[in-house]
């Protein structure tokens, strides 16, 4: 079962256990589906359900239809929800109250399509609050319970007082007729908007005609308003102090979305600089700050250095991009005393930090935060924010800084591990291929090596070359395998294992065949493919195995490329021998081998990755040994993103007039981007 169909079954599980019942109304064809729940708690038979808004009215008590059927046009109109309360007559004859939820979904025209919704009874909750209600005769404070349609249902006697009215001039008539001068007020607007979103609120009002000031409590039901009041007068003496409203809804739920947009792009991150880069974009957007930056202590602890710095002009990137952990700024102090500081003004901020009178003026900032990324309870760097205008910083604000830089430490040691096993794995991979390659009598070689572009791990390809103790030179090209450390270890053991089996037997496909069952007995989980040879220069004889790897392209002199004729044997691990084969090569001939990452992308085919290796081949002169591995790396690709390392090993006999080169050192290519490049050259 799928996470969506048992996160549904649980639902479902769950509105059964709260003896909650849905509906689904059918707006265009009228046809109007209940689940069980929602038909027993109707008195219906499920069985005899004529499935029709009119069934549903005809259950609905007669007094209780128009205030039903209004709260249903409304949201029908609006495209909107209701909730509203209503009583059900059984066809026992009993009574009972229920609780009616639903949301209209509107066409793009607006025309009403569908509206589904939910269901629950409140005939205990109803009695239970007019069992409350009784209870509040004897209260001090004055209790009123207002219909929906504002009219005054009940007052306690305590209310009478307060208000200096007789309870039979009130109970029944219209609140606004009673107090005309509310209307269109401030006091007014606060009650139908505790109506309108059901939200509790408390509030205080000064109302001359009832005696002055009034502390009101409200508390909305679908069925009205619970208002306790009382008067204050005497404790407030004329100054009126209003309740900070809770911040809106709408605002809690964008911070939401952006913090679920965090969250999902740092899963995407591999490198500390992505992470920053990420973390910054959307905490910008989501706060609109000014501006935002992230900084890690150095491996030493007497530096934070600024990873990626938003919105900052350039004199003051230039004096802290580095900036000492003795320096006396909010920055250091968050690290070193691993707690998050919080400042409303730039003058809160100045009465701390007096030396940073200059920087704050020439960045503007108004209101300042920074905040310690901690790991393991150890400060590893600091999240800053500022904003141009002082500000209020509230509560749910530095809640949601707290979690995206604890979200941001999370990833950044993630994103270090990752680093640091590639950065070990892309060692050992490097460490083992040929630093020369080996000038025997009429041949000559070249190399080469790249790993996957950027956010791939390093994988298991290698080459290698050297000098056999009967003369004959080894050719190896291998491909482990998966990426990372692993594939990184088991590549550089198959090729020492490879390296000590070549001068122990002549035979490519019994070292092969040693090789594959190393891998089976040890219980290896790892498998390889290899292409193994023995090139004798004088009698210019290659001997030959191959176990699952791409044939290597033969360039004869005067001939068009073509690959290899071999037999194949399955991967190394899987227990099979390898068939030896041989060929003579003629003088001039080129040999390429290489691995898949050469050939092999998810553009296309494999087939179409050979085709572009031959036609490269057959272009670039093959007498030029570098330019022709430098055309095949660049022109095989044909723009397409690396996905896999590659290596590719390129070996030439001499052709008639042609003179062995002179040795020259090794060439090397620092990492870039793209990723490091390794050349094997003559020795």
């Amino acid at each position: 079962m799928s996470v969506v169909g048992r996160d549904a079954q649980r639902t479902e599980e769950a509105l059964r256990a709260a003896d909650i019942g849905v509906w689904d109304w059918d707006v265009v064809t009228g046809r109007l589906f209940w689940d069980a729940t929602i038909a027993r708690l109707h008195g219906v038979d499920p069985e005899n359900f004529e499935g029709t808004i009119e069934t549903f009215f005809a259950r609905v008590h007669p007094d209780d239809r128009p205030r039903v059927q209004t709260a249903i046009d409304a949201a029908l109109r609006r495209g909107g929800s209701f909730l509203t309360e209503y009583r059900v007559v059984h066809p026992s004859g009993e009574t009972r109250w229920i609780q009616g939820r639903g949301t209209a979904v509107l066409a793009a025209d607006g025309t009403p399509l569908r509206m589904i919704g939910l269901g629950m009874e409140t005939t205990e909750l109803r009695n239970a609050r007019e069992r409350a209600g009784r209870s509040m005769d004897f209260a001090s404070d004055g209790l009123a319970l207002i219909d929906p349609d504002w009219r005054v249902a009940y007052l306690n006697p305590a209310a009478s007082r307060i208000l200096g009215y007789d309870l039979r001039d009130i109970v029944g008539r219209n609140l606004w007729k009673l107090l005309p001068d509310a209307v269109d007020t401030w006091f007014s607007e606060r009650l139908y908007k505790a109506a309108s979103t059901l939200e509790a609120t408390r509030f205080r009002v000064n109302y001359g005609p009832l005696g002055g000031w009034f502390e009101l409590s409200v508390f909305p039901a679908p069925d009205g308003l619970t208002v306790f009041f009382r008067n204050i007068e005497d404790e407030l003496a004329a100054e009126v102090e209003r309740e900070r409203l809770v911040e809106s809804l709408e605002l809690a739920l964008e911070r939401s979305h952006h913090l679920q947009t965090i969250t999902e792009r740092l899963a995407d991150t591999i490198t500390v600089r992505e992470v920053a880069q990420t973390v910054l974009k959307y905490t910008r957007a989501a706060l609109g700050t000014l501006y935002a930056g992230l900084a890690l202590v150095d491996e030493r602890r007497e530096f934070l250095e600024f990873e990626e710095q938003h919105a900052l002009p350039r004199a003051i990137h230039e004096n802290w991009g580095r900036v000492p952990l003795s320096t006396d700024a909010p920055v250091t102090a968050a690290v070193v005393e691993r707690r998050s500081t919080f400042y409303e003004t730039s003058d809160e901020l100045l009465a701390h930090y007096p030396n940073l009178e200059g920087a704050v003026a020439l960045v503007g900032q108004g209101a300042f935060a920074t905040l310690p990324l901690l790991s393991s309870g150890r400060a590893i760097g600091v999240l800053s924010v500022s904003w141009a205008d002082p500000r209020e910083i509230p509560g749910p604000m530095r809640e949601f800084l707290a979690t995206v830089a604890a979200q941001c430490s999370q990833a950044i040691e993630r994103a270090r591990l990752f680093e640091r096993e590639r950065a070990t794995a892309q060692r050992l991979q490097t460490a083992i291929l040929p630093e020369v390659l080996p000038a025997v009598g009429e041949l000559r070689c070249a190399g080469r090596y790249l790993p996957a572009e950027w956010g791939i791990d390093v994988g298991g390809d290698w080459y290698d070359a050297f000098l056999l103790a009967d003369g004959r030179v080894a050719l190896v090209v291998g491909d482990v395998a998966g990426h990372g450390l692993p594939a990184a270890s088991t590549m550089t053991q198959l090729r020492n294992m490879l390296r000590a089996y070549a001068f122990d037997t002549p035979s490519p496909a019994d070292v092969l065949s040693r090789l594959d069952h190393v891998l089976v007995e040890t219980g290896s989980e790892e498998y390889a493919t290899c292409f193994y040879a023995t090139l004798d220069v004088e009698g210019r004889t290659l001997l030959f195995a191959n176990a699952g790897h791409p044939a290597p392209v033969v360039i004869p002199p005067g001939q068009p490329p073509r690959l290899l004729p071999m037999a194949t044997a399955p991967l190394l691990g899987s227990g099979t021998t390898p068939v030896e084969e041989s060929v003579v090569l003629e003088p001039g001939t080129t040999v390429l081998l290489f691995t898949d990452g050469l050939i092999e992308r998810r553009a296309r085919t494999m087939a179409e990755g050979l085709d572009a290796v031959l036609a490269c081949a057959a272009e670039v002169p093959a007498d030029d040994l570098d330019a022709l591995c430098d055309a095949v790396l660049e022109r095989a690709a044909a723009g397409m993103p690396r996905e896999d390392d590659l290596c590719v090993l390129a070996v030439r006999l001499l052709g008639p007039g042609e003179t062995a080169p002179t040795p020259v050192p090794p060439r090397r290519f620092g990492r870039a981007r793209r990723g490091p490049r390794r050349r094997g050259s003559i020795r």
